[in-house]
């Protein structure tokens, strides 16, 4: 037989999974926003690590220890209300952007590698390179200006 009332009943209180959740997704973006920052333009595995265990860790402290299928949709929607609120404040609120969105970071000025930009980020100079000839510079000479983006990426601006 199945519970179908256990199923869909909230086991926890709503206000509560409103709370937890809250809490979990602005502790989460602290720690990716001034932490985390460091990106080269794509997701490496220990990135994709990294992910799955902040899920699987911080899991119970959002869920507490629900087992209805209400709670669960609720913690899902708090945390997409959490996403798209911070992006619509990004997007029309110029003081939340420069809260909510890095900015971008010089690498390369002028074909000079910027090693006091490069060294907080971890990018090693190969890692650059690699960067670098994906943009189709084959040199740092050849390079006018390079950034890190916001998003991770490398932007690449040569000479010609």
């Amino acid at each position: 037989m199945i519970d179908w009332h256990g199923m869909f009943a909230f086991d926890t209180p709503v206000l509560e999974i409103i709370i937890r959740g809250t809490c979990v997704y602005w502790a989460l973006f602290l720690i990716m926003r001034f932490w985390m920052r460091r990106g080269s333009g794509s997701v490496g595995v220990t990135d994709l690590l990294v992910i799955v265990l902040l899920g699987d860790a911080i899991q119970n402290a959002m869920a507490g220890d629900y087992n209805s299928i209400s709670d669960g949709i609720l913690l899902v929607v708090v945390i997409v209300a959490w996403d798209y609120i911070l992006d619509f404040l990004a997007y029309h609120v110029p003081f939340m952007r420069k809260f909510l969105v890095p900015e971008k970071i010089c690498l390369v000025k002028n074909g000079k590698l910027q090693w006091d930009n490069m060294k907080p980020q971890l990018i090693t100079e190969e890692e650059l390179l690699s960067q670098l000839r994906l943009n189709e510079a084959l040199s740092v000479s050849k390079v006018k200006e390079a950034y890190l983006e916001p998003n991770g990426e490398i932007s690449v601006i040569t000479k010609e």
